[in-house]
């Protein structure tokens, strides 16, 4: 089963209904979104779909780190630069948004970008201009901004350590996904959707889920949300030895008997 498009985001339930109704409401607009929602949930996920169905679907879409990425290295990578470098030459060195004109970009866990960072970014997204790193020269930009965060940003404003104006100019359609726990009627057919997954990734035959199983998955909480649950699922097929998986405290939250068969022969 090849999921591509709006597909991927699977359930059935209101709250992922609400959630590809949102997308496709956004995805044709230029409007920058904001991506709330807990780890694990698939907030990458959204805004790739978001690209999908937008007019830019062609053009490059990357991610930039916020946390793992140091500002001095995301800026110099997103707007280029112009200067003497060590060497004592001129170097003049084209950032991601000169290469990429008509692309999409995603700001993952923005919370965490330096500030002046955001006044860069809020420049970008109000003027549609930047300029290179050494650079007084203003730079026009055709780019579409997303961002993502597990982190409240209306109380970072507040703390202050996330620029009010910036929070403004991003929650113009903010989009909240919907942790597991909330869409629980949805993970039997994750469940599924991962068992065939992995089963064909890994070169084995899974026999199903049993019902008691599928109560233990029900029952719990899910605080990793979806990545959870996919971790899980494939760490019990790679512990089976018989097409049953059997799931102890090392793979899942407790053990179950899976019962939900996988049509399809599983390749290596």
């Amino acid at each position: 089963m090849n999921l591509t498009g709006m597909h991927v985001l699977l359930g059935a339930s209101t709250a992922m209904h609400r959630l590809r109704q949102q997308i496709q409401q956004v995805a044709s607009t230029q409007a920058p979104v904001l991506i709330h929602g807990e780890k694990g949930v698939g907030k990458t996920l959204v805004a790739e779909l978001i690209r999908q169905e937008s007019p830019r679907r062609e053009r490059p879409f990357v991610t930039f780190g916020c946390i793992e990425t140091p500002s001095d290295l995301l800026e110099r990578e997103l707007f280029g630069f112009e200067g003497i470098d060590s060497f004592g030459a001129w170097n003049v060195e084209a950032g991601w948004l000169a290469k990429n004109r008509g692309g999409t970009i995603l700001f993952d866990e923005i919370a965490a970008l330096a500030p002046s960072t955001q006044i860069k970014l809020l420049r970008l997204l109000e003027d549609r201009v930047f300029e290179p790193l050494g650079s007084g020269t203003p730079v026009s930009a055709d780019i579409r901004v997303l961002a993502a965060t597990r982190r409240p940003l209306e109380q970072l404003v507040r703390s202050p350590t996330f620029r009010q104006d910036l929070y403004y100019r991003l929650t113009v359609f903010p989009i909240q996904v919907p942790p597991l726990r909330e869409r629980k009627p949805d993970i039997p057919t994750l469940v599924g959707h991962f068992i065939e997954k992995y089963a064909r990734a890994h070169g084995r035959m899974v026999n199903g889920i049993l019902a008691p199983g599928m109560a233990q998955l029900m029952r719990h909480r899910w605080p990793g949300n979806v990545r959870e649950l996919e971790e899980c699922i494939e760490k019990a097929i790679l512990a089976s030895t018989d097409g049953w998986l059997r799931i102890d405290d090392r793979c899942c939250p407790a053990n179950f008997w899976l019962y939900a068969p996988v049509h399809d022969t599983p390749t290596a």
